[in-house]
């Protein structure tokens, strides 16, 4: 447990640099046409020739919201906030999003462990070092169902220091040996774009394969 519980800090914490190296790679596509190869980058229209002579505008553009796909797991996006995806080890793989502002997403599916065990050890891991520092904790049960049914249920944790805020919700869902285990959390100085970023998330979030497709 104590394990799971490093690794948990130690992902999280490179968090920023993840972002950092998504937002660098960000551009330069290629467009393949008929054998002729477009050099694009994103926003930034361009002109090709046809075969018939015609000449032609392209402009690239990302979506407003995408899809983030792995196994069973789904949820939607913005484009400026990028998961990355971590094998930690021992049948546990961490999918991991977070923004500099202060608002984290972090989803651990687990292969031979029920993740309800496991809400208490995150939580540790997550608020140890607060605790250790002073930081008044509250938390309360609670239980979260989503769009394809699945319920989860765990706690909703409250840190507080002075005028420093952390609020944290640390959920599971538990099936057959296994399951998702899901923390959503911000801080005080977590912005609009962040709150968004979590909002869309709960609301795409599907723990079975699918995702809706009709959110705006």
């Amino acid at each position: 447990m104590e394990l799971i519980a490093r690794r948990v800090r130690l992902a999280a914490c490179g968090a920023a640099l993840a972002l950092c190296v998504s937002a660098a790679y960000a551009g330069d596509y290629v467009l393949d046409i008929d054998g002729k190869t477009i050099e694009l980058d994103l926003e930034q229209p361009s002109k090709v020739e046809l075969g018939n002579g015609k000449t032609v505008r392209l402009l690239l553009k990302q979506s407003r919201e995408q899809t983030w796909r792995d196994g069973t797991l789904v949820f939607k996006h913005a484009p400026t906030f990028a998961p990355s995806r971590r094998e930690l080890g021992h049948g546990i793989v961490q999918t991991l999003m977070a923004t500099p502002a202060g608002a984290e997403i972090l989803v651990q599916h687990y292969a031979h462990t029920d993740p309800e065990t496991m809400v208490a050890t995150i939580q540790k891991a997550l608020t140890e070092d607060e605790v250790g520092s002073g930081w008044k904790l509250t938390e309360k049960a609670t239980t979260r169902t989503l769009g394809d049914g699945s319920v989860l249920k765990g706690k909703i944790v409250h840190t507080t220091h002075a005028t420093d805020v952390w609020d944290r919700e640390i959920v599971a869902f538990g099936e057959g040996d296994g399951g998702y285990l899901v923390v959503s959390a911000a801080s005080d100085i977590a912005s609009e774009p962040d709150h968004a970023m979590i909002a869309l998330f709960w609301k795409s979030l599907s723990l079975r394969g699918a995702v809706d497709q009709t959110i705006e």
